[in-house]
């Protein structure tokens, strides 16, 4: 819990040090999500949050997201992810992504590539 505290803050300075150097990171968004799951049939609860910084002229998202088990109220595992927003003809987008996923001790568990086709209306 300690070294997800740690980035938490290290996270939150980016983003002060990002508002007050304009003329240096001109564009860049910073979100902060959560993402609730329910699993039916381990009838598990858990939280995925997010803490992202999206650089909007280039669809580049960079994210890290811890993922909450609440019934035993640890962190299970985190995940460190980089997507890049591609438009292509009839405004369909392709986001590849990649993926680096750590257990809860931050010991590495897999890497996965992958992308998502969206349409929006």
């Amino acid at each position: 819990m300690l070294k997800y505290l740690l980035t938490t803050l290290f996270f939150l300075s980016t983003i002060s040090v990002a508002n007050a150097e304009e003329s240096l990171l001109p564009s860049v968004d910073f979100i902060v999500s959560a993402d609730n799951t329910y699993a039916i049939d381990s009838e598990n609860f858990t939280t995925e949050f997010g803490m992202e910084a999206e650089v909007g002229n280039y669809g580049l998202l960079m994210g890290f997201y811890p993922t909450v088990d609440w019934d035993s109220q640890e962190i299970q595992e985190h995940k460190a992810e980089i997507t890049m927003t591609l438009e292509t003809v009839y405004d369909i987008q392709l986001e590849p992504h990649a993926d680096i996923v750590f257990d809860k001790n931050f010991d590495y568990q897999e890497t996965t590539l992958g992308f998502k086709v969206s349409k929006r209306f």
